[in-house]
């Protein structure tokens, strides 16, 4: 028999190993946009920002695209 805090944590912990599961898997599709990649993590930090933050505190978990020479004379122009 499972006690009820045994319930709890086990129920927490199942939880949020499902959650990381999905964020990385939302982050390894090669199937979707980079536009739609970035809107899904966005859309995950905004509804589970503590296993965002768990999961990629210690990496940056969408690559920064590659500045090219017209994106970086775009962004000097004010």
């Amino acid at each position: 028999m499972v006690s009820k805090q045994q319930y709890e944590e086990q129920k927490i912990s199942v939880s949020q190993e499902a959650l990381k599961s999905l964020l990385n898997s939302i982050v390894q599709d090669q199937n979707i946009t980079e536009k739609e990649r970035k809107r899904k993590i966005k859309q995950f930090k905004e509804n589970h920002p503590d296993i965002y933050y768990l999961q990629f505190s210690k990496t940056d978990p969408v690559p920064k695209p590659k500045q090219t020479l017209l994106n970086k004379l775009a962004k000097l122009r004010m």
